[in-house]
């Protein structure tokens, strides 16, 4: 259900925070999100590529804006493509033989074999509006948050990055 939150904000030109952050606002090059779920653990990352002058505004606006999230209501329109474009990458993914064997291992070894990716999809298909705020609001804590830039060899950071302001 992470997988369709994260898509549902970041996965592809029609979501949320690429309309926002590269069409609206025009901060960024690009932006993602992701959900990097394991076995006992995970990882929820945003990623983007913009340029140095425009970190400060861009940091402050994400960070209010996921704070926000917890008041938002995604619309029937942003949960159906999600659970679209989860289930297309999850049957496409298998449409080569490399695709069909890391598909088929993951679920074997980590998901109770073809049960698992019944659930998997089951889970997707069952996401709801309830659901996602759910999520939002144990997943989006400020004690959770972390900041990585990476920047090219030469390239520095402005003076007012060192004071980012945490969660809004």
């Amino acid at each position: 259900q992470l997988d369709v939150l994260a898509d549902i904000l970041g996965g592809d030109s029609a979501s949320r925070l690429y309309r926002t952050y590269y069409y609206d606002k025009q901060l960024v090059d690009s932006i993602g999100v992701y959900n990097y779920g394991m076995e006992r653990a995970g990882m929820f990352y945003i990623y983007a590529t913009l340029d140095a002058d425009k970190l400060l505004p861009f940091w402050e606006t994400l960070v209010r804006d996921l704070a926000d999230l917890s008041r938002t209501t995604f619309s029937d329109e942003e949960l159906n493509r999600a659970k679209l474009n989860l289930e297309t990458a999850h049957f496409r993914s298998q449409e080569t033989v490399a695709g069909l064997a890391d598909s088929l291992s993951r679920f074997q070894f980590f998901d109770n074999g073809v049960q698992g990716e019944a659930n998997y999809l089951r889970l997707i298909r069952d996401t709801d509006q309830a659901t996602l705020q759910g999520l939002v609001k144990e997943s989006f804590r400020p004690e959770n948050l972390c900041l990585s830039i990476l920047l090219p060899n030469e390239a520095q950071l402005p003076p007012e990055a060192a004071d980012f302001p945490a969660w809004a």
